[in-house]
């Protein structure tokens, strides 16, 4: 989605982003969806928006448990009285 907003914020259209950054319109599209695309259609598109490839990275979901509220989980999961 940050591409879309850099994108509008600029004015300008899938088909102009698509024709600075030498990448399809269909990969506009996709990534404007929030679907993956590499590391080399990200170089090109920072290179368009003139900035670092690496802000164009969509950040991903930590599904990393906090170690406390984890054991309190196993802990309340294995007590009879919650199963």
């Amino acid at each position: 989605m940050l591409i879309q907003k850099l994108r509008l914020q600029r004015g300008w259209s899938q088909e102009q982003v698509a024709q600075l950054s030498g990448v399809s319109v269909r990969t506009i599209q996709r990534l404007e969806r929030g679907q993956s695309v590499s590391i080399e259609t990200l170089k090109a598109l920072g290179a368009a928006f003139e900035v670092d490839f690496s802000t164009l990275k969509e950040p991903t979901m930590n599904t990393s448990v906090n170690p406390t509220v984890g054991r309190a989980l196993v802990k309340r999961m294995s007590n009879p009285k919650f199963c």
